[in-house]
């Protein structure tokens, strides 16, 4: 029996979302997983190797893009959580700053262009996690205060000398 018109990939789009809920729930429990954040970051971390992986699998060898895409896509935000958990140690949410929004931004990145290369298609969204991962290394490494040489960077509005 031919599908209902207007319903062709209803399903499919539906499990989409579904695994959109459930990669959602999953980042919710590593965020709540507590001041010790070594094992979250990992898992944070190994999560987003898995999805880049399937997602490469998808696309590469099952032929399947859109799908690849969706799970490259899910992948990108446990890969920024990761990064940005890697070097927390005990410290709360609240307290993270630029060095954390720097490993994040770079996981960020790492994760992006894997998607990008890996998955080809919806090159888009892949494209714009990579310019967030390379802007968000710029600017935590602008307002960790170090430039190079470990000098303190000149603002322009500071005088010369």
């Amino acid at each position: 029996m031919p599908p209902a018109p207007g319903l062709h990939g209803t399903p499919r789009w539906a499990g989409f979302a579904g695994s959109g809920v459930i990669a959602a729930l999953g980042l919710a429990a590593v965020l709540r997983a507590g001041p010790q954040w070594g094992f979250a970051a990992l898992t944070a971390l190994a999560v987003a190797l898995v999805l880049i992986a399937s997602a490469i699998a998808l696309a590469r060898a099952a032929g399947d893009a859109r799908a690849g895409a969706v799970l490259g896509s899910l992948a990108l935000p446990y890969a920024f959580v990761g990064g940005g958990l890697l070097f927390a140690g005990n410290l709360p949410l609240t307290q993270l700053g630029a060095p954390h929004v720097l490993a994040a931004s770079a996981a960020l990145l790492l994760a992006a262009i894997a998607g990008l290369f890996g998955v080809v298609d919806r090159a888009a969204l892949f494209t714009a996690a990579a310019t967030a991962g390379v802007l968000g290394i710029v600017g935590g490494w602008l307002a960790t205060g170090t430039a190079a040489n470990g000098a303190a960077p000149r603002r322009w509005w500071q005088a010369s000398g």
